[in-house]
């Protein structure tokens, strides 16, 4: 239910957290907006059925992200059965599911209470209403156990990278549980505990012990948790050490599902969070979820043209700082929400084969309008082709993703240093200028992406000849066959919609 940040043991998998955005309490001042554009939605409703290969529990209630593959753990809601976590990759193209691992009976309305990674390992606090042998467990890339250790987990885990992220004798994996004040931690590659809940740090900043979430700054170790609907702050001065204070005080509430996430990004540190006060259904993902500053100022968002279902306020999310990427797991619809933040604000979409898109005034050549945020349709995917990105510039890991293709077609990614508006093909172009061919993929199920993990050796500056942090902005698109004798004649290629990059 949070975020891990990457402590230098490959990439970090964001903990699930649930998210909110509206905070009555707080006032908006002069601040960043963060823009986020949707990538993928992910459907999970295979993990909730008991008679499913893939089932995790009758709510799938836990989100973990490390900018590739998601990892989801269950929870039980109205009957007594087992619970699981599984693994999610290829989930920009067609996900592929993993056989569950960390299989335990529970009872009704218990379960997994959190999730976090670290590089390949996965954190698992696990609530079976008493001290349960797997009350906390890491497990490994294969999904077999590392370590477990004897405790009750209520309240989520996370890894601790220690007083000012030094991953000294204050790191490991920190919990902590209903009726303590402290933060306990047990050491990541064993499992031994270093801090019970007993000796641990003091994180109560007042009355009441209801924990709901936590998780760390991992640039200065501070840990942020939910305590009956509030956000706490416990600012680190030490590996055992930090000073609580109430940092957002929302309406007191005992529901479940309230979670905190530290999103350390490229233009600075943001907390997500959910103001979860009453689980009635009809909820907006725009009022519920929050965003603030590691002051508990708010910080206004743009969520572009995403529509999500309203829900009963129940989110989770993971973060990758790796490639600013946000997985926001909506537990009552039983889908997944990935997202990108962009860092510019020139970045994004743009050359939409929707009709709607004013950036250009080029229609689709045959009346073969796509849908909203999506180029012009094609002979198998009406809705058109479009064109993403994740990763940063500053980073220089940004990767081109395109999807809604033919099959199995030849597609290429192209890049232009100029905005143009020209039929092509079956499509609109809107990337102009001196073109440059990037690279030509094959497309599987639809979807293809360059650079290409553990394919492409050249990054997208190196192979486009861009400088990292010149300014220069670049335009993008994939144009693909589409050969179908009768749609659209007597062209056989259509092409995505854009993506412009600011390098």
């Amino acid at each position: 239910m949070h975020h891990c940040g990457n402590t230098g043991a490959g990439p970090s998998l964001r903990r699930g957290a649930s998210i909110a955005l509206g905070l009555a309490s707080i006032t908006f001042v002069a601040h960043a907006q963060l823009r986020f554009e949707h990538l993928a939605t992910v459907d999970l409703s295979a993990l909730t059925l008991p008679t499913s290969a893939t089932f995790t529990g009758t709510q799938a209630a836990n989100v973990a992200w490390n900018g590739s593959e998601l990892v989801i753990a269950g929870w039980n809601a109205g009957m007594a059965t087992t619970v699981g976590i599984v693994r999610i990759t290829d989930v920009f193209d067609t996900p592929v599911i993993s056989a569950p691992f960390g299989v335990v009976s529970v009872v009704s309305g218990l379960g997994y209470s959190g999730l976090d990674v670290q590089g390949a390992m996965v954190a698992a606090p696990l609530d079976t209403g008493a001290t349960s042998a797997q009350g906390l467990a890491l497990y490994d890339a294969s999904g077999a156990v590392v370590w477990s250790f004897s405790a009750r987990c209520t309240s989520g885990a996370a890894f601790d990278p220690d007083f000012l992220g030094a991953h000294g004798p204050g790191s490991g994996v920190g919990w902590v549980s209903f009726a303590g004040g402290r933060r306990a931690l047990n050491d990541a590659a064993t499992g031994a505990e270093i801090y019970s809940l007993a000796t641990g740090m003091i994180i109560n900043s007042s009355s009441g012990t209801t924990w709901r979430d936590l998780d760390f700054d991992e640039t200065n170790g501070d840990v942020y948790l939910r305590k009956s609907n509030d956000v706490v702050r416990c600012v680190r001065t030490g590996s055992n050490d930090c000073v609580s204070t109430v940092l957002v005080n929302l309406i007191d509430s005992t529901q479940p599902r309230q979670n905190v996430a530290v999103l350390n990004a490229d233009g600075g540190t943001y907390l997500l969070f959910n103001d979860r006060f009453t689980n009635a259904t009809g909820q907006s993902f725009f009022t519920v979820n929050k965003v603030t500053d590691t002051s508990g100022v708010a910080v206004a968002t743009n969520f572009g043209s995403f529509a999500p279902p309203t829900s009963n306020g129940a989110y989770d999310f993971g973060w990758d700082s790796g490639t600013d990427t946000l997985a926001v797991l909506d537990v009552s619809n039983v889908k997944a929400y990935l997202f990108q933040l962009l860092t510019d604000p020139q970045d994004g979409s743009f050359c939409y084969g929707d009709g709607l898109d004013t950036s250009h005034t080029t229609p689709c050549p045959c009346a073969n309008v796509g849908s909203a945020g999506r180029g012009c349709a094609n002979s198998v995917h009406p809705e058109g082709a479009r064109l993403l990105a994740t990763g940063s510039a500053a980073a220089d890991d940004v990767v081109l993703r395109a999807q809604g293709m033919p099959a199995t077609v030849a597609c290429i990614y192209l890049q232009g240093d100029a905005q143009d508006d020209v039929v092509f093909g079956d499509g609109v172009r809107c990337a102009g200028g001196s073109l440059l061919r990037l690279r030509t993929k094959l497309n599987v199920g639809g979807a293809s992406s360059f650079p290409e993990a553990l394919v492409d050796t050249i990054t997208l500056s190196a192979r486009g000849g861009v400088s990292v942090g010149s300014g220069l902005v670049r335009f993008y698109q994939t144009y693909y066959r589409n050969s179908a004798a009768a749609f659209c004649p007597p062209e056989t290629f259509n092409v995505s919609k854009g993506w412009l990059q600011v390098c």
